[in-house]
């Protein structure tokens, strides 16, 4: 990577996070295509929280553990959850505003001042769709969630 212009390795290729997200949405694919598949629920961080905004009819749930927010824009190229221009759509959560109306459920209450934060709030709101969350994340609730519908 051109550490001193690090728009000429993002321009033409994926960041690592993207093709995280990439990989994500494509076991969605081959889970739908399995005979006997009722349900594709997400599972996991910022990943699981992208690739349902991209997958929307074809993910029933995503219950989402947000531990740290996407980075700033003083944040090295070279960090793993680094994503050029996430800062203008409002950071992780002003994305995740982009999966509404779809349901997401927040193990760990979205929080902090995170600029997409309201945007989020604002367009589930509007959508009168489920965004939920229920405090420190466990097993039960895990289950319990998995189990509903």
């Amino acid at each position: 990577m051109q550490e001193a212009f690090p728009g000429y390795t993002f321009c033409y290729n994926r960041p690592l996070l993207s093709q995280q997200v990439h990989d994500v949405l494509t076991g969605v694919a081959v889970a739908k295509s399995l005979p006997g598949v009722k349900r594709t629920v997400l599972f996991g961080g910022i990943q699981s929280l992208l690739a349902r905004i991209v997958a929307g009819d074809k993910v029933d749930d995503a219950l989402l553990q947000i531990r740290d927010p996407l980075p700033t824009a003083t944040a090295s190229s070279q960090d793993p959850l680094f994503l050029p221009g996430v800062l203008k759509y409002g950071g992780c959560y002003g994305l995740a505003a982009a999966a509404a109306p779809h349901k997401l459920f927040f193990m760990t209450p979205p929080a902090g001042s995170d600029p997409g934060l309201e945007a989020l709030k604002t367009a589930y709101s509007q959508s009168k769709s489920p965004l939920t969350s229920d405090g420190p994340p466990s097993k039960e609730k895990f289950l319990e969630r998995l189990k509903a519908d």
